[in-house]
């Protein structure tokens, strides 16, 4: 067995976004002068690549009997463990919200919000509660319940995208309300992806990058 590059990277980021053992890693997650909690919008590359062999260790309990040994219960792992240092850290305890978004399937070319699920998705406050809930989802990531039926980079920006502006997502068929409540709040996409060659022409999400190019307003000259 082994452990990918990419496992390398992602634990890597984990460490350096939410770790809390160097205050200057995590200043860019620091709460803004607005009193808005920054926003953190974790994307979940959950296509067949997270099936991927990878050798890990971690507590009892945390990786499900079918996720063991794959790619997908490495990333449990390192969520899981990376939401215990949240919880230990008076920096970042109740100051933050997290949630998580997957890939669609089926026709659903862009993404699906997992954590929260229910609309408006409003992403929850990461106090002990919040941890608590978010640790409970992580342990019950399924990589076949949960699996997409293909990789949907282009598409799950896309999404991510609606979802902050408040936009209609012609992926999904879901217009969301805006999450961004001012305009000095500080707002995260973390992407943990399986495959490097994710996002590539034949994805059923290539016609994001139009979408995208429609939803973003034009830039000042």
């Amino acid at each position: 067995m082994k452990i990918t590059n990419r496992s390398f990277l992602v634990a890597g980021l984990l460490v350096l976004g939410i770790g809390s053992a160097r205050a200057e890693d995590i200043d860019i997650f620091a709460g803004s002068a607005s009193g808005s909690n920054p926003q953190i919008l974790i994307v979940m590359d959950n296509a067949s690549a997270w099936d991927a062999t990878a050798s890990y260790n971690c507590e009892n309990g945390v990786v499900s009997t079918n996720n063991a040994g794959k790619d997908v219960g490495f990333e449990q792992c390192s969520l899981y463990t990376a939401m215990k240092a949240v919880a230990a850290s008076p920096a970042l305890n109740g100051k933050i919200n997290i949630g998580m978004m997957m890939f669609g399937g089926s026709t659903n070319w862009g993404g699906v919000m997992k954590f929260p699920s229910a609309a408006p998705y409003n992403l929850p406050t990461m106090d002990d509660s919040g941890i608590s809930s978010f640790q409970n989802f992580i342990k019950a990531i399924d990589r076949q319940a949960d699996n997409s039926n293909g990789s949907q980079v282009g598409g799950g920006m896309y999404e991510a995208f609606e979802f902050f502006t408040g936009g209609h997502s012609d992926a999904s068929g879901i217009t969301y309300s805006s999450h961004i409540e001012n305009a000095c709040q500080r707002s995260f996409i973390i992407y943990i992806a399986n495959a490097l060659n994710n996002g590539k022409p034949q994805d059923t999400g290539s016609n994001a990058q139009t979408e995208l190019k429609v939803s973003l307003p034009e830039r000042p000259e």
